[in-house]
């Protein structure tokens, strides 16, 4: 098969790079031992690390200009071109995919993918994320979503198909909570213990989560939340590479039901925190779907891409199909996968 890496030029600032780069190296690798051809379509300055790394693919350079028209990677910028890209870059970059003469049997991309729709609407398109656990204590998993992006993908309508509960699955997934919290020397017991509800504050620097959300700021936001449940205990961290400023602390302070916890640890303390509180209000999809492996109460917005899970009477248990196909540790499973995932594919 003929499989496109596609690195959206538009949204691969050198942060977000140092993540995904890497990442696709290795899903190249892995796509090229099992005999694909692969092609990788990024900006020139990733050129060299692929050439480098997988020599064996073709790179396919992303035409400067799209960048000169869109020079900022920022948040308006992300904003815009999730809802409405400039009909001019728009065009160029439609043209520029169009030069390189291609015609791959499935892609996989780290971004929304309207604009490539235009070009092969029926295609397999893999978005993809780190996966349901993505940091330490924990192995990282990765996800493959054959719908898209947040509100488009399978993650987000998967509640609503009503798949058949599949007991090997479920299984399978309460095996490995048992092994993972055994690692931690922890039981059952504390999954839950907390009878309050943990609210994580979102990084208001991430573009993605303003395409989720409407509020202005991380006061606006957890102001919401805790008005609504006045009368629950409320805790709350910051992400260690977006600390709050002091105004928004004095600001939170004066929420009566609100418990700031500092966050010292440079892989945050999310994944531990969801597992001891006994409700989490989350409209992160990783941290969303952690909440309802450990059999917790998962809260989230209603124009949360997360909300059909949240209200779902069985989400654990659509949890462990979603978490059995569509995550995987391994690429080598990508070749496994593929036609099950294409099953999945809304634009056939």
């Amino acid at each position: 098969m003929h499989v496109l890496l596609h690195l959206d030029p538009l949204l691969l600032s050198r942060d977000f790079a140092s993540h995904r780069i890497p990442v696709f190296i290795q899903i190249a690798l892995s796509l090229l031992h099992q005999k694909h051809k692969v092609f990788v379509y990024a900006s020139k300055e990733f050129k060299s690390i692929f050439e480098t790394n997988v020599s064996q693919a073709i790179f396919l350079e992303a035409n400067n200009e799209i960048l000169q028209n869109n020079l900022n990677h920022d948040l308006n910028n992300a904003i815009i071109y999730v809802n409405q890209l400039n009909y001019q870059i728009e065009n160029l970059i439609i043209s520029d995919i169009l030069s390189k003469d291609l015609n791959p049997d499935f892609l996989i991309s780290i971004g929304p993918t309207t604009i490539l729709r235009k070009i092969w609407p029926n295609k397999l398109f893999l978005h993809y994320e780190l996966g349901i656990f993505n940091r330490p204590p924990f192995p990282v998993h990765h996800q493959f979503d054959p719908g898209g992006y947040y509100h488009k993908s399978i993650l987000s309508k998967y509640p609503n198909l009503n798949k058949s509960m599949d007991l090997k699955s479920l299984a399978k997934m309460d095996n490995l909570k048992n092994h993972w919290l055994n690692k931690l020397n922890l039981t059952n017991s504390v999954l839950g213990k907390l009878d309050c509800i943990y609210a994580p504050l979102p990084s208001f620097k991430n573009w993605t989560v303003r395409t989720e959300i409407s509020y202005i700021n991380r006061y606006e936001y957890l102001k919401v939340i805790s008005e609504k449940y006045y009368d629950k205990q409320i805790i709350c961290n910051e992400k260690p590479q977006d600390p709050l400023t002091s105004h928004e602390r004095t600001q939170i302070s004066k929420l009566k039901n609100v418990k700031f916890i500092e966050n010292k640890d440079i892989y945050g303390i999310g994944n531990l925190l969801v597992m001891h509180s006994k409700t989490t209000y989350t409209f992160s999809p990783s941290l969303s779907l952690q909440v309802l492996f450990w059999g917790n109460n998962l809260l989230s917005h209603i124009d949360s891409s997360m909300y059909a899970w949240a209200i779902h009477p069985q989400a654990r248990e659509q949890l462990a199909g979603y978490f059995e196909i569509f995550n995987i540790q391994n690429f080598a499973e990508i070749d496994k996968r593929i036609d099950i995932w294409n099953s999945f594919n809304p634009y056939l």
